[in-house]
């Protein structure tokens, strides 16, 4: 029987350029339940023409990568059939505006036909991802890995976002 993911955790890393600096920069983020993954949007969005300091750049791509997981996230069924604690990455290309061009699924997957077509219908049924007030860290490809656990345990999974 499907199984709709809601209520899950996930523990993930982002990566995004840092772009004062010209580096890359990477933060780890502690699961957390979904409901509270995501700060107000009007917390983190600077006024226009203010500048980011890298922390507050750094907590907005934290914010980015929560709200398109929770997004992702809400619109996977998982099948039965999905092996619990299996990751399987699925890599994503989107416009600016947040509509998805491709999805494609990591051929190192290890799920089943059904589960790879449940993690990409989650990703196409999220389109258009969040973007508004995200311009700043926007990234045109997305790694995203989903990993299955019991419903009990909560869920854990990554979103990467690579430089354009």
């Amino acid at each position: 029987m499907n199984q709709p993911y809601r209520g899950l955790s996930f523990a993930f890393v982002v990566i995004a350029a840092a772009f004062a600096a010209g580096a890359v920069a990477a933060k780890a983020v502690e699961p957390r339940p979904i409901a509270t993954a995501v700060a107000p949007a009007a917390q983190a969005i600077p006024a226009a023409g203010t500048a980011l300091s890298p922390a507050e750049m750094q907590a907005l791509v934290t914010e980015y990568a929560n709200a398109i997981r929770k997004k992702v996230v809400d619109q996977w069924i998982r099948p039965a059939s999905v092996p619990l604690g299996s990751p399987c990455r699925v890599h994503i290309r989107q416009l600016p505006g947040g509509r998805i061009v491709t999805v494609d699924v990591d051929p190192a997957c290890p799920y089943d036909a059904p589960g790879q077509g449940s993690v990409k219908s989650a990703v196409w049924n999220a389109s258009p991802l969040p973007y508004s007030g995200y311009e700043s860290v926007y990234q045109y490809r997305i790694a995203f890995t989903f990993v299955a656990e019991d419903l009990e345990e909560g869920a854990k999974g990554q979103v990467t976002a690579r430089e354009r």
